[in-house]
């Protein structure tokens, strides 16, 4: 299991395309595959492990991509952040995330709603917009980061999606292996 997430962390440490930004005190990932980081970030290797794998989710589960088919009638001006916290909701229920793999301690999860676990952003979504009407629901770190100019050499769609499926052949391998965290069995 932490074979799996340190592999996904480090593929992405390593290859990936990154921008440093100062001005928020997180990570983030981009539509077109960027990482965007505050170099001053200081957190424990685990919380940054995890934190980076919990990027490489947002960019598998297509995250940019679903929350750009929210009904125009369900957008308000910020359905991009709120789409960004329903996908959080989405990646941080599951249990791969623990004390072996521990994020940041302010996170994003469902229960900081009361929202259920093991639901879609979709889901989530639907659920925030519902709790904005009663109160204001917190954004933090980077939401609905923009296609960067200068990353010409992120991955095509082509190369993304080849990327999701040796992504998903990997977890199918590790079921096999009776060696695979609930929230990767899910997705595969």
């Amino acid at each position: 299991e932490d074979e799996i997430h340190a592999h996904a962390a480090a593929h992405e440490a390593e290859t990936g395309h990154k921008v440093k930004v100062e001005s928020k005190p997180t990570m983030g990932v981009s539509r077109d595959w960027v990482l965007h980081y505050n170099p001053a970030i200081d957190w424990p290797s685990k919380v940054l492990q995890a934190t980076l794998y919990h990027e490489i989710w947002h960019l598998l589960r297509r995250h940019h991509e679903r929350g750009e088919n929210v009904p125009l009638d369900k957008r308000p001006l910020n359905y991009q952040e709120i789409f960004n916290l329903a996908g959080d909701c989405e990646i941080n229920d599951a249990a791969d995330f623990n004390d072996k793999l521990p994020l940041p301690a302010d996170c994003i999860t469902p229960s900081k709603f009361e929202f259920p676990d093991n639901e879609l952003a979709e889901q989530y979504y639907q659920r925030l917009l519902k709790k904005l009407k009663k109160k204001s629901v917190p954004c933090c770190g980077y939401r609905s980061l923009p296609a960067n100019g200068a990353s010409k050499d992120a991955p095509s769609q082509s190369e993304q999606e080849q990327i999701r499926r040796r992504v998903a052949k990997d977890i199918k391998a590790a079921r096999q292996a009776g060696n695979l965290p609930a929230g990767l069995e899910r997705w595969a």
